[in-house]
């Protein structure tokens, strides 16, 4: 490994034995909690509340249906969806999908989310 490689797994490898040492969880679940955190974060957005924020919710939920990709309201924030589809995915497989939410991104009508 080199460069950006070898530092980002010296970082993971100094990640591990910190927190190891910190005897936060049993050595047999380490292995599955690592692959959790290597999981890429849903993809999800908020939508500006407004007098049509419930109407740009459902098409923009209704867009992602009509491409295949679920969208489902998040419980804990009214005006939000969770994408089943990663960042990546959407940019490279949903170019026209993307194009209308990068527009919707532009004019601060909807906001990505972190849903953590």
């Amino acid at each position: 490994q080199t460069g950006g490689a070898a530092s980002a797994a010296g970082a993971a490898s100094a990640f591990e034995r910190y927190y190891r040492a910190q005897k936060i969880l049993p050595d047999d679940e380490w292995p599955a909690m690592l692959r959790a955190l290597r999981r890429p974060l849903p993809t999800c957005l908020r939508i500006t509340h407004g007098p049509r924020s419930g109407q740009l919710l459902d098409r923009l939920k209704s867009l992602h249906a009509s491409v295949g990709v679920r969208a489902e309201r998040l419980r804990w924030a009214e005006d939000s969806l969770q994408l089943e589809a990663e960042r990546k995915v959407l940019k490279k497989q949903h170019a026209d999908l993307q194009a209308v939410l990068q527009q919707h991104l532009d004019t601060g009508d909807v906001t990505r989310q972190e849903a953590v």
